[in-house]
């Protein structure tokens, strides 16, 4: 085992609980192992490290502004949420196992992020409809929208990866949701590659539509570059996706071996990806 994997610090006073004083079932974050009895804050079962304070302290267990803990104030906490992955250390290491998963809201704040880059498809849609341009995109478009299948799919070959390590590796009974969240919440970068590419379009239509005398045979050069700027911002999201991925799995699931667990992950959604575009090519 690695022993650069990070433990959280243990303070003396973080001992061990007076198990006979403690009614309640406590319960391994990530497993759902029983850990009465236990002296040294690890899970027998999973491995995971953890310090008492998480797993006893009630006041731990609801996080102060994510989306899933806040559905009476949707607007506010997606909005924290989604800002807050902007630092993936701070938000995975304020992120516990031991808060409850809520998948629902998990998925509604995936399909939430999804909206920009809806516009943004939107929008070329329009593009490519009302003023004729870019012919190649025009037939990437008319090719059932491959090229939005792959983005829309590809969060999800991972997680299906993922699950592979879960079911061969020590860590074989981990909870899938905690699985879902480092996906859901690593991924949330397509966000901000989506509304990036939505102001720049909305900003090109916006010019056709208000600059009088507008000359329109400009529009095929114009844009390729916003295209092309869109393009550079997803992949970056991809990126960035896979940085916060490594942090999820590094701060909050506590795995060794975490860019071998992930470089192999990407390797088998690669892989699968392109059996698929060749199946249906």
């Amino acid at each position: 085992m690695e022993t650069n994997v990070p433990i959280p610090k243990i303070s003396a006073a973080s001992g061990p609980p007076d198990w006979a004083s403690v009614t309640d079932e406590i319960r391994c974050p990530l497993c759902e192992y029983n850990l009465r009895g236990l002296i040294e804050p690890r899970c027998p079962e999973c491995g995971y490290p953890f310090s008492w304070s998480e797993v006893l302290d009630a006041a731990r267990h609801h996080h102060p502004y994510l989306f899933e803990h806040h559905g009476r104030t949707p607007f506010r906490s997606f909005w924290r949420t989604v800002w807050g992955g902007r630092r993936p250390r701070v938000f995975w290491t304020d992120l516990y196992p031991a808060q409850k998963i809520h998948p629902r809201l998990l998925l509604l704040y995936w399909l939430i992020t999804l909206v920009p880059g809806f516009v943004a498809v939107f929008l070329i849609s329009l593009f490519i409809t009302q003023f004729r341009v870019l012919v190649a995109l025009e037939q990437m478009f008319d090719d059932d929208f491959a090229f939005v299948w792959i983005t829309l799919s590809w969060p999800w070959l991972v997680f299906l990866s993922l699950l592979i390590f879960r079911w061969s590796m020590h860590r074989a009974k981990v909870s899938t949701g905690h699985v879902l969240r480092c996906i859901v919440y690593s991924h949330d970068a397509f966000f901000w590659a989506g509304l990036f590419s939505s102001v720049l379009l909305a900003g090109l239509l916006i010019q056709i539509a208000l600059v009088p005398g507008f000359n329109m045979a400009a529009v095929p050069n114009m844009l390729p570059p916003v295209m092309v700027g869109s393009v550079l911002g997803l992949v970056l999201a991809h990126l960035v996706a896979i940085w916060r991925l490594y942090r999820a799995y590094q701060l909050y699931m506590r795995f060794d071996h975490v860019w071998a667990t992930l470089a192999s992950a990407i390797i088998i959604a690669l892989l699968t990806l392109a059996n698929v575009l060749v199946l249906f090519a």
